[in-house]
């Protein structure tokens, strides 16, 4: 239904169709099937493919880093109850050292991983353009244009993060687990294994909430991409609007979808602040 027809029909034919829209792009939402995360990296080039690894690597070394940085730590506060500062002196120069290193190899791994995820980044928007252009004109009456535009621009985004900037994070918090549990269970086995005891716990609290601000996502893309979709219906036609006096009408559409999506991102937010508050190591 194009927008000129929109004002046209009677007004419970509007709701059905607007309805349908939405529906419609509910539906693609849903519908978009997951590959695995290796498949982000099709498009990427050898180059390209060896430099995540790289970053990859570097991750676990600045993961690793924090572990190690409590063993200097602690010999230096064991080192208070002594009277020699020969020691004491050794560990800050490591601790220092440790530091610059860190800082190095920090550099190095968000430089691997930015660079690679940037040019990805490119070559699937590219793609995707592409893809979108060779299709014919009746592809376009069932496809949705607002989320269209949202996968084009959001969808992209997500990608680019995924395989940048999170890849990073998540090897670094996965060294940094690993490395922790090593080293506390060779200073201090028992009081490790007490601990240990409440790790399923967290663990399935973090999956809960995982899965719970998945789903929200996935809801908050669907209300964006219709926002998108009337927009681009919006500018697209705007003298046909102004014609018929429906700048009103127009806004209200935007805004309800607008609430929709500002809802359930709120509901998001507060989960995983919640999360982050009650769930994160202290």
């Amino acid at each position: 239904m194009t927008l000129a027809s929109s004002y046209s029909v009677p007004s419970n034919m509007k709701e059905v169709d607007e309805s349908s829209d939405s529906s419609v792009s509910a539906k693609q939402e849903e519908d978009t099937a997951s590959v695995h995360y290796f498949q982000l990296l099709k498009y990427a080039s050898k180059s390209e493919v060896f430099m995540f690894a790289l970053g990859l690597i570097l991750s676990a070394v600045v993961g690793l880093s924090t572990p190690v940085s409590f063993i200097f730590f602690a010999d230096i506060v064991n080192d208070f109850t002594g009277f020699g500062q020969g020691s004491f002196a050794a560990m800050c120069q490591a601790m220092a050292i440790l530091g610059v290193v860190t800082l190095v190899v920090a550099y190095g791994q968000m430089f691997c991983l930015q660079y690679c995820a940037r040019r990805q980044l490119k070559r699937i928007r590219s793609l995707y353009f592409s893809s979108i252009m060779r299709q014919d004109a009746t592809w376009f009456d069932s496809s949705n244009v607002g989320t269209l535009i949202t996968r084009l621009t959001e969808g992209t985004d997500k990608i680019e993060i995924g395989i940048g900037e999170k890849a990073g994070l998540f090897v670094q918090h996965i060294s940094v687990f690993i490395g922790g549990a090593v080293i506390s269970f060779i200073y201090n086995w028992e009081l490790s294994l007490v601990a240990a005891a409440f790790f399923p716990l967290v663990a399935g609290s973090f999956a809960a909430v995982g899965f719970i601000t998945r789903k929200l996502s996935a809801k908050e893309r669907a209300a964006y991409s219709r926002a998108n979709s009337v927009a681009g219906e919006v500018l697209s036609a705007v003298k046909t609007v102004f014609t018929f006096e429906g700048q009103s009408r127009e806004s209200k559409r935007y805004s309800v979808e607008l609430y929709e999506a500002e809802k359930v991102g709120l509901k998001r937010s507060t989960i995983v602040g919640f999360s982050k508050s009650n769930l994160s190591p202290r």
